[in-house]
């Protein structure tokens, strides 16, 4: 399952996504379910390194570890069709989900666009955020 960005001007305090799954894709996030390799995992470490390096105040990193993940590779990421996936209710409870909190999207708008600095992906589209 993965995230595909709705291209905004780059002055756009939030980034607008459409979800993508049930399909064999290109992304620009994954997001909620993903596979990666070792090489990705030590990857994410050395991308968290630099974030942190460049912007203390993100440190500790909520709601972003998907983001970091997904600069991980050479470029942007795939999904993969692996048939339905179940998830709680509670993720999309407008009450209760992460996603609803103040901030939150522009938490991760910054995220996005500070790894695209750090790591840009040589597939993003042009004009990309």
């Amino acid at each position: 399952m993965g995230q595909v960005l709705v291209r905004p001007a780059t002055s756009a305090p939030i980034l607008h996504y459409q979800v993508v799954h049930r399909r064999t894709a290109p992304v620009d996030v994954l997001n909620r379910a993903y596979f990666f390799t070792a090489s990705h995992r030590d990857r994410v470490f050395e991308l968290l390194e630099e974030l942190y390096r460049r912007s203390p105040e993100l440190r500790p990193l909520p709601f972003g570890d998907d983001i970091v993940l997904s600069f991980a590779g050479r470029g942007r990421p795939m999904i993969q069709d692996v048939g339905a996936l179940l998830f709680h209710p509670s993720g999309d409870d407008p009450a209760g989900a992460r996603w609803n909190e103040p901030g939150f999207q522009e938490h991760r708008a910054r995220i996005f666009r500070e790894l695209q600095q750090i790591a840009p992906r040589r597939d993003d589209p042009p004009g990309s955020v």
